[in-house]
Protein backbone atom coordinates (compact mmCIF):
# COMPACT_ATOMS: atom_id res chain seq x y z
CA UNK A 1 0.00 0.00 0.00
CA UNK A 2 1.29 3.40 -0.88
CA UNK A 3 1.72 5.69 2.09
CA UNK A 4 4.11 7.96 3.85
CA UNK A 5 7.08 6.25 5.41
CA UNK A 6 7.28 6.32 9.18
CA UNK A 7 9.51 9.06 10.52
CA UNK A 8 12.08 8.32 13.18
CA UNK A 9 13.96 10.65 15.44
CA UNK A 10 16.47 10.62 18.24
CA UNK A 11 15.96 12.00 21.74
CA UNK A 12 19.55 13.22 21.55
CA UNK A 13 18.61 15.52 18.67
CA UNK A 14 16.01 17.23 20.85
CA UNK A 15 18.25 17.70 23.91
CA UNK A 16 21.02 20.12 22.99
CA UNK A 17 22.96 19.73 26.24
CA UNK A 18 26.51 18.58 25.60
CA UNK A 19 27.90 19.51 29.02
CA UNK A 20 26.48 20.53 32.41
CA UNK A 21 28.53 22.03 35.22
CA UNK A 22 27.78 21.97 38.99
CA UNK A 23 26.73 25.64 39.03
CA UNK A 24 24.01 25.02 36.42
CA UNK A 25 25.98 26.11 33.35
CA UNK A 26 24.80 24.38 30.16
CA UNK A 27 27.11 24.12 27.14
CA UNK A 28 25.31 23.40 23.87
CA UNK A 29 26.60 21.71 20.75
CA UNK A 30 27.06 25.06 19.02
CA UNK A 31 29.19 26.40 21.89
CA UNK A 32 26.53 28.56 23.59
CA UNK A 33 26.62 28.95 27.38
CA UNK A 34 23.14 28.83 28.89
CA UNK A 35 21.82 29.42 32.40
CA UNK A 36 18.20 29.22 33.52
CA UNK A 37 16.41 31.57 35.92
CA UNK A 38 13.29 30.43 37.76
CA UNK A 39 10.88 33.35 38.17
CA UNK A 40 8.42 33.52 41.06
CA UNK A 41 5.77 36.20 41.71
CA UNK A 42 5.59 37.35 38.08
CA UNK A 43 3.26 40.40 37.88
CA UNK A 44 -0.04 39.78 36.16
CA UNK A 45 -0.95 42.57 33.68
CA UNK A 46 -4.52 41.30 33.40
CA UNK A 47 -5.39 42.26 36.97
CA UNK A 48 -3.14 45.35 37.09
CA UNK A 49 -4.35 48.93 36.92
CA UNK A 50 -3.04 51.33 34.22
CA UNK A 51 -0.25 52.62 36.45
CA UNK A 52 0.95 49.10 37.23
CA UNK A 53 0.74 48.13 33.55
CA UNK A 54 3.03 51.03 32.67
CA UNK A 55 5.54 49.92 35.31
CA UNK A 56 5.42 46.35 33.95
CA UNK A 57 5.95 47.54 30.37
CA UNK A 58 8.89 49.72 31.37
CA UNK A 59 10.40 46.91 33.41
CA UNK A 60 10.28 44.40 30.56
CA UNK A 61 11.53 47.11 28.21
CA UNK A 62 14.57 47.55 30.46
CA UNK A 63 15.19 43.80 30.42
CA UNK A 64 15.08 43.58 26.64
CA UNK A 65 17.08 46.77 26.14
CA UNK A 66 19.91 45.26 28.21
CA UNK A 67 20.38 42.39 25.74
CA UNK A 68 23.84 42.83 24.17
CA UNK A 69 24.36 42.67 20.43
CA UNK A 70 24.08 39.15 19.00
CA UNK A 71 22.79 37.78 22.31
CA UNK A 72 19.26 36.92 23.36
CA UNK A 73 16.81 35.61 25.94
CA UNK A 74 14.24 32.82 25.90
CA UNK A 75 11.10 33.12 28.02
CA UNK A 76 9.09 30.08 29.06
CA UNK A 77 5.67 29.99 30.68
CA UNK A 78 3.98 26.75 31.66
CA UNK A 79 0.50 26.19 33.06
CA UNK A 80 -0.40 22.91 34.72
CA UNK A 81 -4.03 21.92 35.35
CA UNK A 82 -4.87 21.47 39.02
CA UNK A 83 -7.33 18.87 40.28
CA UNK A 84 -10.45 20.33 41.88
CA UNK A 85 -9.67 18.65 45.17
CA UNK A 86 -6.14 20.08 45.26
CA UNK A 87 -7.33 23.55 44.26
CA UNK A 88 -9.96 23.54 47.03
CA UNK A 89 -7.87 21.82 49.72
CA UNK A 90 -6.72 24.95 51.55
CA UNK A 91 -10.21 26.50 51.49
CA UNK A 92 -11.74 23.24 52.70
CA UNK A 93 -9.35 23.05 55.67
CA UNK A 94 -9.96 26.67 56.68
CA UNK A 95 -13.74 26.28 56.50
CA UNK A 96 -13.66 23.05 58.51
CA UNK A 97 -11.61 24.73 61.26
CA UNK A 98 -14.06 27.64 61.30
CA UNK A 99 -17.04 25.26 61.50
CA UNK A 100 -15.42 23.41 64.41
CA UNK A 101 -14.92 26.70 66.24
CA UNK A 102 -18.55 27.63 65.59
CA UNK A 103 -19.88 24.35 66.99
CA UNK A 104 -17.61 24.36 70.07
CA UNK A 105 -18.23 28.01 70.94
CA UNK A 106 -20.19 29.02 74.01
CA UNK A 107 -22.91 29.43 72.99
CA UNK A 108 -22.67 27.32 69.78
CA UNK A 109 -23.28 28.95 66.39
CA UNK A 110 -24.89 26.20 64.27
CA UNK A 111 -26.49 28.66 61.84
CA UNK A 112 -23.12 30.23 61.04
CA UNK A 113 -21.54 26.79 60.64
CA UNK A 114 -24.32 25.76 58.24
CA UNK A 115 -23.83 28.96 56.23
CA UNK A 116 -20.08 28.37 55.95
CA UNK A 117 -20.69 24.82 54.73
CA UNK A 118 -23.14 26.01 52.08
CA UNK A 119 -20.76 28.73 50.87
CA UNK A 120 -18.00 26.12 50.54
CA UNK A 121 -20.28 23.89 48.48
CA UNK A 122 -21.20 26.82 46.24
CA UNK A 123 -17.54 27.73 45.75
CA UNK A 124 -16.65 24.15 44.85
CA UNK A 125 -19.51 24.08 42.34
CA UNK A 126 -18.30 27.33 40.77
CA UNK A 127 -14.74 26.01 40.43
CA UNK A 128 -16.03 22.76 38.92
CA UNK A 129 -18.12 24.62 36.34
CA UNK A 130 -15.17 26.88 35.48
CA UNK A 131 -12.91 23.84 35.03
CA UNK A 132 -15.30 22.54 32.39
CA UNK A 133 -15.40 25.91 30.65
CA UNK A 134 -12.76 28.34 29.40
CA UNK A 135 -10.97 29.01 32.70
CA UNK A 136 -9.84 25.78 34.41
CA UNK A 137 -7.82 25.89 37.60
CA UNK A 138 -4.14 26.07 36.63
CA UNK A 139 -0.79 26.70 38.23
CA UNK A 140 1.65 28.87 36.28
CA UNK A 141 5.43 28.62 36.28
CA UNK A 142 7.93 30.87 34.53
CA UNK A 143 11.57 30.58 33.47
CA UNK A 144 14.07 32.75 31.61
CA UNK A 145 16.84 30.96 29.71
CA UNK A 146 19.91 33.18 29.32
CA UNK A 147 22.15 32.02 26.45
CA UNK A 148 25.58 33.57 26.03
CA UNK A 149 27.35 33.21 22.70
CA UNK A 150 31.08 33.96 23.11
CA UNK A 151 32.52 36.34 20.56
CA UNK A 152 34.89 34.55 18.23
CA UNK A 153 37.96 36.40 16.99
CA UNK A 154 38.15 37.18 13.29
CA UNK A 155 41.21 34.97 12.91
CA UNK A 156 39.41 32.00 14.45
CA UNK A 157 36.33 32.55 12.30
CA UNK A 158 38.47 32.66 9.16
CA UNK A 159 40.29 29.51 10.26
CA UNK A 160 37.01 27.71 10.88
CA UNK A 161 35.60 28.80 7.52
CA UNK A 162 38.66 27.47 5.70
CA UNK A 163 38.83 24.17 7.58
CA UNK A 164 36.87 20.99 7.11
CA UNK A 165 33.72 20.90 9.28
CA UNK A 166 34.07 18.95 12.52
CA UNK A 167 31.45 17.09 14.47
CA UNK A 168 32.80 18.44 17.77
CA UNK A 169 33.19 22.01 19.02
CA UNK A 170 36.65 22.75 20.44
CA UNK A 171 37.34 25.50 22.97
CA UNK A 172 40.47 26.25 24.98
CA UNK A 173 40.38 26.16 28.79
CA UNK A 174 40.97 29.91 29.20
CA UNK A 175 38.34 30.76 26.59
CA UNK A 176 35.88 28.42 28.31
CA UNK A 177 36.46 29.99 31.72
CA UNK A 178 36.13 33.50 30.28
CA UNK A 179 32.87 32.58 28.56
CA UNK A 180 31.54 30.97 31.75
CA UNK A 181 32.28 34.16 33.72
CA UNK A 182 30.66 36.33 31.06
CA UNK A 183 27.63 34.06 31.08
CA UNK A 184 27.27 34.39 34.85
CA UNK A 185 27.66 38.18 34.71
CA UNK A 186 25.00 38.44 31.99
CA UNK A 187 22.66 36.14 33.93
CA UNK A 188 23.06 38.14 37.15
CA UNK A 189 22.36 41.35 35.23
CA UNK A 190 19.13 39.88 33.86
CA UNK A 191 18.18 38.61 37.33
CA UNK A 192 18.71 42.09 38.78
CA UNK A 193 16.45 43.64 36.15
CA UNK A 194 13.81 40.99 36.83
CA UNK A 195 13.97 41.90 40.52
CA UNK A 196 13.11 45.46 39.57
CA UNK A 197 9.85 44.11 38.13
CA UNK A 198 8.95 42.59 41.49
CA UNK A 199 9.92 39.11 40.29
CA UNK A 200 11.81 36.78 42.63
CA UNK A 201 14.59 35.30 40.40
CA UNK A 202 16.55 32.17 41.26
CA UNK A 203 19.38 30.79 39.09
CA UNK A 204 18.75 27.06 38.78
CA UNK A 205 21.35 24.42 39.55
CA UNK A 206 21.93 21.24 37.53
CA UNK A 207 19.40 19.07 39.40
CA UNK A 208 16.58 21.61 38.94
CA UNK A 209 17.40 22.02 35.25
CA UNK A 210 17.48 18.29 34.54
CA UNK A 211 14.35 17.72 36.63
CA UNK A 212 12.51 20.27 34.49
CA UNK A 213 13.68 18.53 31.31
CA UNK A 214 12.75 15.13 32.74
CA UNK A 215 9.25 16.45 33.39
CA UNK A 216 8.88 17.46 29.75
CA UNK A 217 10.19 14.13 28.49
CA UNK A 218 7.77 12.27 30.80
CA UNK A 219 4.58 14.39 30.67
CA UNK A 220 2.34 11.57 31.93
CA UNK A 221 4.73 10.14 34.57
CA UNK A 222 3.32 8.80 37.82
CA UNK A 223 6.63 8.79 39.69
CA UNK A 224 9.50 11.19 40.34
CA UNK A 225 12.91 11.10 38.64
CA UNK A 226 16.05 9.77 40.30
CA UNK A 227 17.40 13.04 41.68
CA UNK A 228 20.67 11.42 42.78
CA UNK A 229 21.29 10.28 39.21
CA UNK A 230 20.51 13.78 37.92
CA UNK A 231 23.00 15.30 40.36
CA UNK A 232 25.81 12.88 39.47
CA UNK A 233 26.04 13.91 35.82
CA UNK A 234 27.07 17.52 36.55
CA UNK A 235 30.83 17.98 36.31
CA UNK A 236 33.38 20.64 35.41
CA UNK A 237 33.99 20.69 31.66
CA UNK A 238 37.45 19.23 31.19
CA UNK A 239 37.15 16.80 28.29
CA UNK A 240 40.25 16.74 26.09
CA UNK A 241 38.96 14.28 23.48
CA UNK A 242 35.71 13.71 21.57
CA UNK A 243 35.21 10.40 23.41
CA UNK A 244 35.31 12.07 26.84
CA UNK A 245 32.87 14.78 25.72
CA UNK A 246 30.56 12.15 24.22
CA UNK A 247 30.64 10.17 27.47
CA UNK A 248 29.55 13.23 29.46
CA UNK A 249 26.70 13.90 27.05
CA UNK A 250 25.63 10.27 27.10
CA UNK A 251 25.50 10.35 30.91
CA UNK A 252 23.16 13.35 30.71
CA UNK A 253 20.89 11.61 28.19
CA UNK A 254 20.83 8.42 30.27
CA UNK A 255 19.85 10.32 33.42
CA UNK A 256 16.97 11.94 31.52
CA UNK A 257 15.67 8.86 29.72
CA UNK A 258 16.66 5.69 31.61
CA UNK A 259 14.29 4.60 34.35
CA UNK A 260 10.96 3.01 35.15
CA UNK A 261 8.97 5.69 33.32
CA UNK A 262 9.02 5.49 29.49
CA UNK A 263 9.85 8.65 27.61
CA UNK A 264 6.55 10.08 26.42
CA UNK A 265 7.52 12.26 23.47
CA UNK A 266 7.49 11.81 19.73
CA UNK A 267 11.08 12.43 18.67
CA UNK A 268 10.15 12.45 14.98
CA UNK A 269 8.24 15.72 15.38
CA UNK A 270 10.08 18.45 17.25
CA UNK A 271 6.94 20.53 17.76
CA UNK A 272 4.97 18.08 19.85
CA UNK A 273 5.07 16.20 23.13
CA UNK A 274 2.66 13.28 23.30
CA UNK A 275 0.69 12.38 26.41
CA UNK A 276 -2.64 10.65 27.11
CA UNK A 277 -4.66 13.86 27.26
CA UNK A 278 -3.32 15.53 24.13
CA UNK A 279 -0.29 17.17 22.62
CA UNK A 280 1.78 20.16 23.57
CA UNK A 281 2.90 22.58 20.91
CA UNK A 282 5.66 25.14 21.09
CA UNK A 283 5.00 28.77 20.19
CA UNK A 284 7.88 31.00 19.19
CA UNK A 285 8.01 34.77 19.04
CA UNK A 286 10.79 36.34 17.01
CA UNK A 287 11.84 39.93 16.71
CA UNK A 288 14.02 41.91 14.36
CA UNK A 289 16.11 43.92 16.80
CA UNK A 290 18.12 47.07 16.30
CA UNK A 291 20.43 48.92 18.62
CA UNK A 292 17.52 51.11 19.69
CA UNK A 293 14.40 49.05 20.52
CA UNK A 294 11.34 50.21 18.65
CA UNK A 295 7.69 49.47 19.15
CA UNK A 296 5.80 47.18 16.82
CA UNK A 297 8.76 44.87 16.22
CA UNK A 298 7.11 41.69 17.45
CA UNK A 299 5.92 38.91 15.20
CA UNK A 300 4.24 35.69 16.32
CA UNK A 301 5.04 32.40 14.57
CA UNK A 302 3.64 28.89 14.92
CA UNK A 303 0.41 30.03 16.53
CA UNK A 304 -1.47 27.20 18.16
CA UNK A 305 -3.81 26.33 21.00
CA UNK A 306 -2.98 23.69 23.58
CA UNK A 307 -5.53 21.17 24.84
CA UNK A 308 -7.43 22.70 27.72
CA UNK A 309 -6.77 19.92 30.23
CA UNK A 310 -3.13 19.34 29.26
CA UNK A 311 -0.01 21.04 30.61
CA UNK A 312 0.90 23.78 28.15
CA UNK A 313 4.33 25.35 27.64
CA UNK A 314 4.77 28.57 25.66
CA UNK A 315 8.27 29.57 24.54
CA UNK A 316 9.33 32.99 23.29
CA UNK A 317 12.80 33.82 21.96
CA UNK A 318 14.14 37.37 21.78
CA UNK A 319 17.38 38.01 19.88
CA UNK A 320 19.27 41.20 19.21
CA UNK A 321 21.74 41.95 16.45
CA UNK A 322 22.79 44.43 13.85
CA UNK A 323 19.96 45.50 11.55
CA UNK A 324 21.77 44.42 8.39
CA UNK A 325 22.34 40.90 9.72
CA UNK A 326 19.11 40.34 11.61
CA UNK A 327 16.75 41.41 8.83
CA UNK A 328 17.07 38.10 7.00
CA UNK A 329 17.00 36.01 10.16
CA UNK A 330 13.85 37.74 11.36
CA UNK A 331 11.72 36.06 8.72
CA UNK A 332 11.74 32.69 10.47
CA UNK A 333 11.01 31.30 13.91
CA UNK A 334 13.82 31.72 16.39
CA UNK A 335 14.27 28.50 18.36
CA UNK A 336 14.22 28.90 22.15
Amino acid sequence: MGGRAARTGSIGELIDIHALEPDGLIVTGAGSYVRVIDCARVPNPISADPAQIKVIEEGWGAVFAAIPDHQGLSLYAQVDPIAIGDAMLADHERVQHAITDDLTADPPRPDLARTRRRFLQAQRQSVTVAAQGEQPAVQARYWVAVPWRPEVALKERFKTACSRPRAEHRTGWEAHQRAARDSMAYTLQVAGLLSGLGIDPYVLGPVEILAGLWERLHPAARSLPDFDALGRVARIVQATSPDEAAAHRQAILDALTVGGEPVGIDASDRRFLQQPTGRLRRRCISRRCRRTPRRGGWRTCCRSRCPRRSPCTSASAIVRGRAARSAGAGRGCVPP
